[in-house]
């Protein structure tokens, strides 16, 4: 997660199960279940496009909770219009063969996350270069 937050998904890539299974919860415009490697980048990329590349994750911590499952703590920030993002949120992750492949990403104020993704979509829209989230590789939101 280090590395794609510097801007290189190459060492990340090669950590991820190529049908990697990340799950954002809430009610927001992004969340829901993305499948596979592409959809999983498409998603992380959407977060920086909504925000106006604005978005930034810095990771707090990473615990093992048992086997081969982890906690990673991260703080997100992101600021859109008058909009503004300042949020913790947990990544349970769970991994096999050294490969992880699922990620539910838990946000401690969901209230505060959907509320700035739903407000960063809505400006998207009036922009004359918004090109929505392509979900072809996801799920429909659970």
């Amino acid at each position: 997660m280090e590395d794609f937050a510097g801007g290189d998904p190459t060492s990340t890539l090669a950590i991820w199960h190529p049908g990697i299974r990340w799950y954002s919860v809430g009610q927001s415009p992004v969340a829901g279940k993305y499948v596979g490697q592409e959809a999983t980048l498409g998603y992380l990329a959407e977060l920086g496009r909504l925000s106006r590349n604005t978005f930034r994750s810095a990771i707090l911590e990473v615990r093992p909770m048992f086997g081969n499952t982890y906690v990673a703590r991260f703080r997100h920030r992101a600021a859109v219009d008058d909009a503004r993002l300042d949020t913790l949120s947990s990544l349970i992750i769970d991994g096999e063969d050294d490969r992880v492949v699922s990620v539910v990403e838990v946000h401690h104020d969901e209230a505060a996350w959907d509320t700035f993704w739903t407000a960063a979509a809505a400006s998207d829209a009036g922009r004359r270069d918004a090109t929505p989230l392509t979900r072809e590789t996801t799920e429909a939101r659970s």
